[in-house]
């Protein structure tokens, strides 16, 4: 048996789906759909969100 252990890297991702203001561009959503953990190795890319007119706007 070996004393050498496995380090993971896991990350929990929350789908949404947006809404696009035509005006801005900006996308928007109210609500968020369900959860999945995955490997942080398959993650490409990260966005933020900022609270904007009583809705979320996603900042990438």
């Amino acid at each position: 048996m070996s004393d050498t252990g496995i380090t993971l890297a896991l990350a929990v991702v929350r789908e949404i789906n947006t809404e696009e203001d035509m005006l801005t561009g900006i996308h928007h959503y109210e609500t968020m759909g369900s959860l999945e953990v995955v490997d942080i190795a398959s993650i490409q890319g990260v966005v933020g969100r900022i609270w904007n007119r009583d809705r979320w706007a996603i900042v990438d």
